[in-house]
């Protein structure tokens, strides 16, 4: 394999991870349950697959052995799992708050 596009590959999972984490800290940042916050979250899923993504190329050019390949996959579908539960969350507590503000 051409040093190139490992070099590329490797500037791609370092750029799609921090994605991940700026992505992370934006919504731990933003305050309350608003569609901002909704969306920021969306963003941190849409970062996990992207990095995923990066990591399955990588096992398949070699970069990466299956036991590492597995770990991280299991690491990463671990973040996606909280972030959707934590979407969940905030989509129940804007149907909560709106029904409330229907009975007043």
């Amino acid at each position: 394999m051409n040093k190139m596009y490992k070099y590329q590959l490797g500037a791609e999972l370092c750029h799609a991870a921090t994605n991940l984490s700026f992505s992370i800290y934006a919504a731990l940042d933003e305050m309350g349950a608003s569609e901002k916050k909704s969306e920021m979250i969306r963003g941190i899923i849409k970062n996990v697959i992207s990095l995923v993504l990066c990591i399955r190329v990588a096992k398949d050019i070699n970069q990466v052995t299956l036991e590492n390949f597995e770990a991280i996959i299991n690491k990463l579908v671990s973040i996606k799992n909280q972030a959707e539960n934590w979407l969940n969350f905030i989509n129940s507590n804007k149907t909560e708050g709106a029904a409330n503000e229907e009975s007043k």
